[in-house]
């Protein structure tokens, strides 16, 4: 997953079998992987792309995990150069 595109994510979610519930399971178990916060944002930004009718609160999932993995990493960033 991580070394996954936008436009690989934006393939996937455009496939027209791909329902909210199914993004609702690739989202857990991306969490259940451990995915990094990279991958969540690509499907973050893939959602946003023209033309995909995505409901927005499958993209702000996607995006505040992302968000949530990045500070978290530069929280321990910070605290391993204070050692």
């Amino acid at each position: 997953m991580d070394s996954a595109s936008i436009v690989d994510a934006s393939i996937v979610i455009s496939c027209d079998e791909i329902a909210e519930s199914w993004t609702e399971k690739l989202y857990e178990w991306m969490v259940c992987k451990q995915c990094s916060g990279r991958a969540f944002d690509v499907f973050a930004l893939a959602t946003q792309r023209p033309g995909l009718q995505i409901p927005i609160l499958v993209e702000q999932k996607f995006s505040n995990r992302a968000t949530n993995l990045f500070r978290r990493d530069d929280l321990a960033d910070d605290s391993d150069d204070e050692l």
